[in-house]
């Protein structure tokens, strides 16, 4: 395989990655905002947040692992893990 047959792949792993931090990053406008709004601390945010964000992260290793090696019996089992996870 050469790099140019990943190159939509990895443009989806870095778009993905990238706003997945936004969840959690402090640079974040929308987070800034909206904690400013509820009133909520960002240490408060984050102890909220970092459950969720661990899924997120996983579930995108495991997406972007099937689409580089393609679907089997492993694979299926963890995206219904993750589908039970996520539920």
């Amino acid at each position: 395989m050469k790099a140019k047959d990943y190159q939509d792949l990895l443009a989806v792993l870095f778009q993905s990655m990238y706003c997945l931090f936004l969840l959690i990053s402090p640079t974040s406008v929308f987070i800034l905002i909206g904690l400013k709004f509820t009133g909520t601390r960002y240490k408060d945010w984050i102890k909220y947040i970092y459950k969720f964000f661990i899924v997120l992260f996983i579930t995108l290793l495991v997406v972007i692992s099937i689409c580089v090696k393609g679907f089997n019996a492993g694979s299926i089992v963890a995206l219904v893990l993750l589908i039970i996870a996520l539920a």
